[in-house]
């Protein structure tokens, strides 16, 4: 019957088994489902979209697609409280018409009032559950989940839908090799072999200053980059925690992390071989997102262009970093006498130079018994700073703890050029000690004349001024800081380059990276898909058991979806619990046939309760309102009457077919003989 219709017509309450009747049962269960699913599949694929959500790039169209996702969210809330309304009145009604003993009153509408939190501690529903039977304390539950999941269902689309900003977008994947296995590119102890090479022995004076590139592999390069970050910060000055950039390829270069603590300075440096091959992958990546003249179209995709991101992006590298503490003692009134002939000796002495001397083993002399936090020496040094009385002076003796730390390589970039940034270590833990050998430390500080002890470390603090020879130094504690931060810096810098001239050569940084370059025909999408292998710069005759694997990743900024915390699995969670019973009461509407929707408003409640029979006993007292429990928890049953349907019947045919009435019957005032079953085709 139309729903414009005028006149009231005799209706099914129990149809047919319809086919048609049942898909447009369950059709109210579609969209939600499907909108949880297309949100599950977002999220946790991790679907990264770009800067701003897709459409048109203008501003005020953005803040249109924000408020867009808020209603769809709100829309996606609304079809799953519909949805959960049909199976919780499905679940009422069939209780009501079949049931022996029917439900309590005060359940009779909870079809209507589950959305309100509220509707939990009513008397309506505290004093109707009561009197269910423990058979069907499911149906309380059932009231109660449904209650918690239209509550929570609202903030989970939410939550889920509404993408969010972050910094850590996977954009593309890589893996390269470096020669050498894990014991020969972090060896637990740093000798000859580790120095860059034969050409790296009696470096001259030039080769500090001009800093050839392809000199880089020695442990001493950077020394004037090093020499002009100190000049630049001052070593008067209060110190709590200085970086220092070491060039490695034009405007490429790593970042060594001090940070300066009471009894000692801690440096962090990076492995220089791989941020090379890093640079290589990064051309090669920044190719895929930003290259629009790619040769062969097939290998550029339109989705990699969302990888273009103003706001830059960051590279990571798994890899082993070099960590050093450095302490020191100063000892500012040392008779030369106690060191001369021992440490450092007599012959050549100038009361203006400052000497240094590395050492395996601390002599008694040094005074080096105390180093907080120094479970194990790598080295000792002792470095003598002459005062104006030459036979008096200020001796700091230094332990050395160096170690190879598992850790991240990071180095921002940016999407849509080259801009070359600072190679950084990150996340450090898992340390390993090492030993470093006399003639490693010997050419990481070269000779520089013909006195033994006035080597480039002697002359670097020379240039910064710690010489004495003309005033007297007032701040011997920055003087201890200025050589901690300085040798643990040139240390790092080292170590940062252990295995260079294997991996590198001796080639140019410059050439280095573009011998790694892909070819013209190269599938660009490999590495954002993370299949890209990059290539040996070199033959290792096949032996790739000589060669460590190196994972590269690369991260974004931008916007997107992604089940990143417990909060989304759990608004996951929410949202499949209601998947799961929508599923289920399709199946129970396909397996019973059960296609009525009866009394699905307030106004049909309503109606079938003016329509019914006033109980004799049940609500006496309760027009103007019911005050106490007992009404809510009197069991109710909605059976067919034995009254004819008569008024408005226009033919016998019609009256025959009618079968009566139906209404609400409260325990007292129910009868078998008088209040029959609601049959299946009949009209009432």
């Amino acid at each position: 019957m139309s729903r414009l219709s005028e006149k009231e017509s005799p209706k099914i309450i129990a149809h047919a088994p319809d086919k048609l009747r049942i898909l447009r049962k369950c059709a109210i269960h579609i969209i939600p489902i499907f909108a949880t699913v297309a949100l599950a599949v977002l999220n946790l694929a991790k679907y990264f979209f770009g800067t701003e959500i897709p459409g048109l790039n203008n501003g005020k169209w953005q803040s249109f697609y924000g408020l867009g996702l808020q209603v769809a969210s709100k829309l996606h809330e609304l079809f799953i409280i519909a949805s959960l309304s049909t199976v919780l009145m499905d679940v009422l009604r069939y209780e009501l018409l079949y049931s022996s003993t029917g439900l309590p009153f005060g359940i009779l509408t909870a079809k209507t009032r589950f959305v309100n939190v509220t509707y939990l501690i009513s008397p309506e529903f505290v004093f109707g559950v009561l009197k269910l039977s423990w058979r069907k304390a499911w149906v309380t539950l059932l009231v109660v989940l449904f209650t918690l999941l239209a509550v929570l269902a609202g903030p989970s689309s939410a939550l889920l839908m509404i993408p969010k900003t972050r910094d850590n977008w996977v954009a593309g994947r890589a893996t390269f090799s470096m020669v050498g296995t894990n014991e020969s590119i972090w060896p637990l102890k740093l000798d000859g072999s580790s120095i860059g090479g034969s050409h790296c022995l009696s470096p001259s004076e030039v080769h500090f200053e001009s800093q050839p590139m392809n000199m880089s592999s020695c442990t001493w390069w950077g020394y004037q980059s090093i020499l002009t970050s100190f000049l630049s910060w001052g070593w008067e000055s209060n110190l709590n925690s200085v970086d220092v950039s070491v060039p490695i390829q034009g405007r490429l270069k790593q970042t060594i992390t001090l940070d300066i603590h009471e009894a000692y300075v801690s440096a962090t440096g990076v492995n220089l071989p791989a941020c090379l091959y890093s640079k290589a992958l990064e051309d090669t990546w920044i190719n895929a997102v930003a290259n629009s003249r790619v040769r062969s179209a097939k290998f550029f995709t339109w989705a990699n262009l969302r990888y273009r991101n103003k706001l830059g992006s960051n590279v990571y590298i798994k890899s082993q970093l070099p960590f050093v503490k450095v302490g020191c003692i100063v000892n500012s009134s040392m008779p030369f006498s106690h060191v001369s002939n021992k440490t450092f000796p007599t012959t050549n002495f100038n009361d203006s130079q400052i000497l240094s001397k590395w050492l395996e083993e601390p002599e008694k002399s040094l005074n080096i018994s105390r180093f907080a936090d120094f479970t194990y020496s790598s080295a000792y040094l002792a470095v003598l700073i002459p005062l104006p009385n030459a036979t008096v002076n200020v001796l700091v003796s230094c332990a050395i703890d160096a170690n190879w730390m598992g850790g991240n390589i990071l180095k921002p970039a940016a999407a849509q050029d080259k801009t070359n940034l600072p190679y950084i270590a990150r996340d450090i833990a898992d340390a390993q000690p090492v030993q470093l050998g006399m003639d490693l430390l010997s050419a990481l500080t070269p000779q520089q004349g013909n006195f033994t002890a006035r080597n480039s470390l002697s002359f670097l603090l020379g240039n910064l001024g710690l010489y004495n020879s003309t005033r007297t130094v007032s701040k011997w504690d920055a003087v201890r800081i200025v050589i901690e931060t300085v040798v643990s810096t040139l240390i790092v810098n080292g170590m940062s380059r252990v295995r260079y001239e294997e991996n590198v050569g001796l080639l140019d940084p410059f050439n280095f990276i573009d011998l790694l370059s892909p070819d013209a025909d190269t599938d660009y999408s490999s590495i954002i898909s993370g299949s890209y292998v990059l290539p040996l710069a070199y033959n290792v005759a096949g032996n790739t058991s000589n060669t460590t694997k190196m994972k590269w990743l690369m991260t974004v900024t931008g916007m997107g979806y992604w089940a990143e915390s417990d909060s989304y699995y759990f608004a996951l969670a929410l949202l499949f619990a209601h998947v799961i019973i929508a599923v289920v009461h399709i199946g129970w509407v396909i397996y019973t046939r059960e296609t009525s929707t009866t009394w699905s408003s307030l106004s049909d409640l309503i109606t079938l309760t003016i329509k019914s029979t006033p109980p004799a006993v049940a609500l006496k007292n309760t027009s103007a309102g019911i005050g106490g429990y007992k009404a809510f928890k009197e069991p109710v049953r909605i059976r067919a009457t034995s009254r004819v349907i008569t008024a408005g019947v226009s033919s016998p045919e019609n009256a025959v077919q009618s079968s009566g009435e139906v209404e609400i019957v409260f325990q007292p005032d129910y009868s078998p003989s008088q209040h029959k079953e609601v049959m299946i085709g009949q009209l009432y």
